[in-house]
C-alpha cells in the first residue's frame, strides 16, 4: 500500500511539473478556468486588483466596470480616417464608433495579436500607439514593435514572423533541462494546484485578516497610503522598470526620446499621415505623487521629440482629484478616465480629418 501510495505521488508530482513548465497544458486550463467551472478561479466583479488581492469584501474597493462609449462629439465632417490602434487592456474593448471621423479601425496588443496595416492612400491613415505608463521602458525601447506592428506582407514571407502567444513557462515544442528551473513555474503550479473555487473561502478569509489587522493586501498588491486604493506592487517598487518611482537620468530620458523618434520616423516612412503615441498614466503616478519620477512629462517635453503625443497625464494631474479617473480596485481608468483620453484622441483625429 506504501509503495502504491509513494509511486502515485511520484507520479502526480512529474505530471504537474511538466503541465506546470508546458505553455499549451497552462494556457488550455486557464482557458477552461475563465468560464466558470465548478473548478474555475476566483474571479471579481470589482477589478482585476480586487482579484488578485483576494479583496472583495472591502467596500472602497469595490468600483464595478462602468464603461459607456458613446458617439464622439464631433459628428461632422466626414469619415476619412483609417485609425491602426496598437493598444493593451485600456483600449481593447473601446469600439470604432468612439472614435472621430474613423472610416475603419484595426486593433492590435502585443502578446495577443499583431497589428497588420495594408494603408488605403485615399484615406488619412493614422497610427496611434496606446500604453499603460508601466511598459513605456520595456515594450518600447528595443525595436520589438516593429514584429507586432507591420505591413500585410505576402504569405511567403509572412512565415517567416513569429506570432506572439501566451507565455507562462518554457516548454514548447522541446524540452530542456533549463526548463525545469524557469522563474515561472512556482506561479504555475500555484495556479493549477490553489487557483480553485474551493479554495476560495479561506483566501477571501485570510486576505480579509490582513487588511483589518495588517493594513495590507497580497503579494503582487499594495494598498494606497491613504488606504482608498490599490496599487500593481510593480509600479510602486523603487527599483522596479515599470515603477512610478525608479530613479532616472536625463540622459535615459534622451535615449528614449530618441527612440521614439525611430518609430515616429519608422511609421512616417512607411505611409502613416500621422502617428501618435498615448501613455496612460500609473494610477500612483497621479494619486500618489510624492515621489514620482516624472517619467510622463519629462519624456513629452524632451527637446527634440518627434512623436507626437496625446497628454492625457496633464489633464488628469490638473484636475485637481486624479482618483476620480481610475477604479478604486483596478489598475485601469473608469469611464470618466477613458472619456477624458477619447477627447483628447478625438481632438487631434478631427484635425487630421480637416486636412487637405
Amino acid at each position: 500500500m506504501k509503495k502504491v501510495l509513494s509511486y502515485s505521488c511520484i507520479i502526480i508530482g512529474l505530471v504537474l511539473l511538466f503541465s506546470g513548465t508546458s505553455r499549451d497544458v497552462v494556457a488550455y486550463i486557464w482557458e477552461r478556468k475563465h468560464h466558470q467551472l465548478w473548478w474555475g478561479e476566483h474571479q471579481s466583479n470589482f477589478g482585476d486588483l480586487s482579484n488578485i488581492a483576494y479583496l472583495d469584501d472591502i467596500k472602497v474597493f469595490q468600483t464595478p466596470n462602468d464603461y459607456n462609449f458613446t458617439p464622439p462629439a464631433d459628428t461632422s465632417g466626414p469619415k476619412n480616417i483609417d485609425l491602426y490602434l496598437f493598444g493593451d487592456s485600456y483600449t481593447e474593448d473601446v469600439p470604432c464608433a468612439a472614435f472621430a471621423h474613423v472610416n475603419t479601425c484595426h486593433f492590435g496588443r502585443k502578446g495577443h495579436h499583431d497589428l497588420v496595416y495594408k494603408l488605403d492612400k485615399s484615406k488619412r491613415n493614422v497610427l496611434l500607439i496606446e500604453t499603460a505608463e508601466r511598459y513605456v521602458r520595456s515594450n518600447y525601447q528595443n525595436g520589438d514593435i516593429y514584429n507586432h506592428i507591420r505591413k500585410d506582407l505576402p504569405p511567403a514571407l509572412t512565415l517567416a514572423i513569429s506570432e506572439p502567444g501566451p507565455v507562462y513557462a518554457s516548454v514548447g515544442a522541446g524540452l530542456h533541462v533549463a526548463d525545469f528551473f524557469n522563474p515561472n513555474i512556482n506561479q504555475n503550479l500555484e495556479y493549477l494546484l490553489f487557483n480553485v473555487n474551493a479554495m476560495n473561502k479561506p483566501r477571501l478569509l485570510k486576505a480579509d485578516m490582513n487588511y483589518y489587522l495588517f493594513n495590507r493586501g497580497s503579494g503582487d498588491v499594495v494598498i494606497a497610503d491613504d488606504g482608498r486604493h490599490l496599487f500593481l506592487k510593480e509600479t510602486v517598487e523603487p527599483k522596479n522598470e515599470c515603477s512610478s518611482y525608479q530613479p532616472f537620468s536625463n540622459e535615459d530620458v534622451t535615449a528614449w526620446a530618441n527612440n521614439l523618434n525611430v518609430i515616429y520616423e519608422h511609421y512616417k516612412a512607411e505611409g502613416f499621415d500621422e502617428v501618435y503615441f498615448a501613455i496612460v498614466p500609473n494610477p500612483a503616478s497621479v494619486i500618489q505623487p510624492a515621489n514620482y519620477n516624472n517619467l510622463i512629462p519629462k519624456l513629452q517635453t524632451s527637446p527634440g521629440l518627434k512623436m507626437q503625443m496625446v497628454d492625457v497625464y496633464s489633464h488628469y494631474k490638473n484636475a485637481g482629484n486624479p482618483r476620480q479617473f481610475y477604479r478604486a480596485g483596478d489598475t485601469h481608468w473608469n469611464n470618466k478616465g477613458m472619456q477624458l483620453w477619447l477627447m483628447l484622441v478625438n481632438e487631434q483625429l478631427s484635425r487630421q480629418s480637416a486636412k487637405p
